[in-house]
C-alpha cells in the first residue's frame, strides 16, 4: 500500500518571497525517495479546514502580503492552535513564523496580531533593534 502525504502550503501567493515553493519541491521529492506519493493544497482565504493535511509549510513574505494574511489568518486561528497542540507538524519560516507567533512589528511599526502558536517576543526586539 502506498502513503500519501498532503502538504498544505500556507497563503502562497502572498507568503513565498524568498522562493519557499523550493521547500515544498524539496519536500515531494524527499517523500518520493521513499516510495511516498504527495499533493499540495493550498491554505488560503477560501480554505475551511485543514483537517486532512498532514504538515503545514508557510514561507516568507513582504510586509503587504503578511498583512494581507494577518486579516486573514485570525478565523483560523483555534483550528491552527489546536492542530499544533495535536502533534502536526509545521514547518514555518520568515513571515510565516511571525504570524504563528501572539503579535510583531512591521517596519512601518504596525501591529500585527498573529494566531498564538509560538511565543516569540525576541523577534520583535531583535527586529527593532536591528531597524532603529
Amino acid at each position: 500500500m502506498t502513503r500519501k502525504i498532503i502538504i498544505g502550503q500556507l497563503f502562497p501567493k502572498q507568503l513565498n518571497i524568498y522562493g519557499d515553493q523550493g521547500n515544498i519541491v524539496t519536500l515531494q521529492k524527499r517523500l518520493a525517495w521513499r516510495g511516498i506519493t504527495s499533493d499540495v493544497i493550498e491554505i488560503g482565504s477560501l480554505t475551511s479546514s485543514i483537517s486532512d493535511i498532514d504538515l503545514i509549510v508557510g514561507g516568507g513574505g513582504q510586509d503587504s502580503g503578511q498583512i494581507d494574511v494577518s486579516k486573514m489568518i485570525p478565523r483560523m486561528g483555534a483550528e491552527f492552535r489546536t492542530a499544533a497542540q495535536d502533534g502536526l507538524p509545521m514547518l514555518v519560516i520568515c513571515g510565516s513564523f511571525q504570524l504563528f507567533g501572539n503579535w510583531f512589528v512591521t517596519n512601518q511599526q504596525e501591529k500585527l496580531e498573529g494566531i498564538g502558536i509560538l511565543i516569540v517576543p525576541l523577534l520583535v526586539a531583535i527586529r527593532e533593534i536591528l531597524v532603529t
